[in-house]
């Protein structure tokens, strides 16, 4: 918590542009003929992440693997 209201702006104004780079990057695969949701938006770049880093750790556990076979 900071009483600087400079630093609680660039704090607010970070969020709010990078919520917005966010939306304008997804809204490219949006459909126009259907409505937005910002509840979906955030179901869709929730599973995005997750994903992202189910495979991050698939690929490490992997190589693993393959250390130890080549060890063995």
């Amino acid at each position: 918590m900071t009483k600087d209201k400079e630093r609680v702006r660039r704090s607010v104004s970070l969020s709010v542009m990078a919520y917005l780079l966010l939306v304008r990057l997804y809204a490219k695969d949006v459909d126009s003929t259907k409505s937005f949701s910002i509840f979906r938006f955030k179901q869709r770049f929730s599973e995005e992440v997750c994903k992202e880093e189910l495979n991050r750790t698939e690929q490490k556990w992997q190589r693993k693997l393959d250390k130890l076979r080549l060890a063995a």
